[in-house]
């Protein structure tokens, strides 16, 4: 599903716990991490990173170790409440690491 506008705006307001992953992308890198930023917020609440909930995964890393990706996913944390996986600046060499990170998951 590709989102645009005030479509983006509504999703956000309301995201479906039932999509397992979010893809936020552009041009304009400070817009993307205004997105993301919501996105995380309206996924978790806004303690989720306090509460150790939120984890972030540069995509050089991603590159090295597909594994992580999963192994994040799967991870119990110690406080209740949604949970966020992170990729931050993941380049298309990474496709095939989220592909079967979902897959798996």
């Amino acid at each position: 599903m590709i989102l645009k506008g005030a479509e983006i705006a509504r999703y956000l307001a309301r995201p479906d716990p039932a999509r397992p992953a979010l893809l936020i992308h552009g041009q304009d890198a400070m817009r993307v991490a205004l997105k993301r930023a919501e996105a995380v917020t309206a996924l978790t609440g806004p303690g989720a990173e306090a509460e150790m909930r939120l984890t972030r995964i540069p995509g050089a890393d991603l590159r090295k170790d597909p594994a992580l990706l999963l192994d994040a996913a799967k991870a119990v944390g110690f406080f209740p409440g949604p949970r966020v996986v992170l990729v931050d600046d993941a380049p298309d060499a990474a496709a095939p690491a989220v592909a079967s990170a979902l897959a798996a998951w």
